[in-house]
């Protein structure tokens, strides 16, 4: 891989397969992690690769990037094997998921900065729907099952939650603040005790500096970048803001 530039990678129980910015497709065999002595998608892609997924069962790799398609890839053989390129998206694939759980059809879900998501199949090659809602580029889209996904929708500092079966969309606004030197959660105030000072080892820490106006040097979250969805309650996002 000298000279290629990584974007994406994808874990099989045989195999890492990883993406490139020149648009190839890197199979790294896990018994031995040697160098790839071949790389796929030469003919197949156009653009840079942003993204990339493997099903769980080990058959199918999905590729995507600048050329808008996905490109689906038979993985079950000694070597990628190209079986299409699903249309669908007006501009590059940010982002795809196949989600692990209750998913005998092998739906793909992909987001892209069309600010669509989009539904896909793999036993059709198809695209089966889109769905709209972000006001800006979405730049992760993240899925355990088909019918429930969440987007990360960068500057309009949006999360949100997809039933895609429904097409109900549930929106969480980011745009949180943090500050210099801030190290996890505030710790509860210390109070002082009456009649003056502290108990032993209750001090509190030494004040934080201030700027010329008395205040904290503070980070606003400008985009929300990344999600993770953790079970069916719970997900976790990423922003710029540290």
């Amino acid at each position: 891989m000298s000279g290629q530039l990584p974007t994406s990678s994808a874990l099989t129980t045989t195999h890492i397969y990883t993406s490139t910015k020149r648009g190839l497709v890197f199979p790294i065999p896990l018994d031995n992690l040697t160098k790839p002595k071949k790389s796929y998608g030469k003919d197949n892609h156009t653009g840079e690769l942003l993204c990339i997924a493997a099903s769980e069962d080990g058959k199918y790799l999905v590729s995507a990037g600048r050329d808008k398609k996905l490109g689906v890839w038979d993985i079950s053989g000694e070597e990628p094997v190209w079986k299409h390129g699903i249309p669908g998206h007006k501009d590059a694939v940010t982002s795809i998921v196949i989600p692990p759980v209750g998913n005998p059809s092998h739906h793909i879900l992909s987001a892209s900065l069309s600010r669509h998501l989009g539904l896909h199949s793999l036993s059709t090659l198809s695209i089966i729907d889109t769905f709209f809602g972000h006001q800006d580029s979405i730049t992760s889209v993240s899925a355990l099952k088909p019918s429930v996904a969440v987007t990360a929708g960068s500057r309009d500092r949006t999360c949100r939650w997809w039933k895609v079966e429904e097409e109900v969309q549930l929106v969480f606004r980011g745009g949180g603040k943090t500050f210099e030197g801030a190290k996890g959660l505030a710790e509860e105030e210390k109070k002082e005790r009456l009649g003056g000072g502290f108990y032993p080892g209750e001090e509190p820490a030494e004040k934080p500096k201030l700027d010329k106006k008395g205040k904290r040097k503070e980070f606003v979250e400008g985009s929300l970048d990344t999600v993770c969805v953790l079970d069916e309650q719970h997900f976790l996002s990423g922003g710029d803001s540290g």
